[in-house]
């Protein structure tokens, strides 16, 4: 008796630190909030940052990290307490970013730290993906995984196990089409070289077609033809 009642008073303790951990996540704007901030809708996508379990006693950091590590310093902030951020030399604005120089699919890491690293927070995020899903469930994405936009990350999920599909890659005038199976949690994850020899960069797609006529397909670009 005294093992179980150990062991749910260690699961509870778990989940009660767990329910205590900082986190934050991303909200984007509705076309309603982007005329009330009188943005352009050019510059877009926009959105902005909702913390949990912050300190609001403490002036952190936020700088983002992109593909090839460079560092971007966004500013001082505070949390306010509906959980959004604000710039510590605006107080009175909400802190809003835009995705605009982003290329679709790329990831970009947000870190939240106060002077001395006593606090840090951080996450990445996909702000424009790269993602096709079907009304089942079924989702087809890609992200980048290289600064130079030679190299994706591919991700499919939410199929049946061992689901057979038709997958065809074409880059520039190079396609090929093979019938594989998926795993036993009908997922695959694997890299993606679109290269072509002689090219620097292109127009490419990805397509999975089930045995059921279902078609998620993925145009995207590479190499020095990525234009965000």
């Amino acid at each position: 008796m005294k093992k179980y009642f150990f062991a749910f008073s260690l699961f509870l303790f778990v989940n009660l630190l767990a329910k205590d951990e900082p986190d934050f996540t991303i909200k984007y704007l509705t076309f309603e909030e982007i005329k009330r901030y009188d943005l352009l809708v050019s510059m877009g996508p926009y959105y902005y940052l909702i913390t949990s379990n912050f300190p609001m006693d403490k002036i952190l950091n936020l700088k983002t990290k992109n593909l090839d590590e460079h560092e971007k310093d966004m500013g001082k902030i505070q949390v306010c307490k509906n959980g959004t951020i604000k710039l510590v030399k605006k107080p009175n604005h909400k802190k809003i970013l835009s995705a605009k120089y982003l290329q679709k699919g790329e990831p970009l890491e947000f870190i939240f730290e106060s002077e001395g690293k006593t606090f840090e927070c951080k996450k990445t995020f996909v702000l424009k993906p790269l993602e096709v899903r079907l009304d089942n469930g079924k989702t087809f994405s890609l992200k980048l995984a290289s600064p130079n936009g030679k190299m994706y990350n591919m991700s499919i999920t939410g199929f049946s196990p061992h689901e057979k599909v038709i997958f065809t890659s074409k880059s520039c005038d190079e396609e090929l089409t093979n019938l594989i199976e998926l795993l036993d949690d009908g997922t695959i994850v694997a890299n993606v070289l679109p290269g072509v020899i002689g090219q620097t960069g292109g127009d490419a797609y990805l397509q999975i077609k089930t045995l059921k006529n279902e078609v998620l397909r993925l145009d995207y670009k590479w190499g020095d033809k990525l234009v965000p």
